[in-house]
């Protein structure tokens, strides 16, 4: 049986949280993630010590969730989500609505973030 690409990567998932873009809470977090937001648009995301994720070789996956009450998914916009290595143990997501003439407006939206590491010596 072939084996997939996650089994020949060596990537297991560390934690993982699905968080609410109004008010930052975690409706499912694991491993003692927790999130908080900044300001519109901007999320931070930490890790417990024993979690850290090196800037230089961690893998971290945000999909944002298209919220249809937020104005600028009314508006047509996509949601994009970037991520920013403040540290070890905190990351930051910034949500921006993007439409079509391309230009940017920070919003608040559902996302899930994924924290991946290697499991391979």
């Amino acid at each position: 049986m072939p084996s997939t690409l996650f089994d020949s990567a060596g990537l297991a998932i560390v934690a993982y949280a699905q968080v609410s873009g109004g008010d930052s809470s975690s409706a499912v977090a694991t491993s003692g993630v927790s999130t908080t937001r900044v300001t519109t648009g901007i999320y931070q995301v930490f890790l417990p010590t024993g979690l850290a994720q090196s800037d230089t070789n961690d893998l971290i996956f945000v999909q944002p969730k298209a919220n249809p009450t937020t104005t600028a998914i009314q508006l047509g916009c996509n949601v994009v989500a970037n991520v920013v290595e403040e540290s070890a143990t905190t990351k930051q997501v910034k949500l921006f609505g993007v439409s079509e003439a391309l230009t940017t407006t920070a919003i608040d939206s559902d996302f899930d973030v994924f924290i991946w590491r290697t499991v391979l010596p």
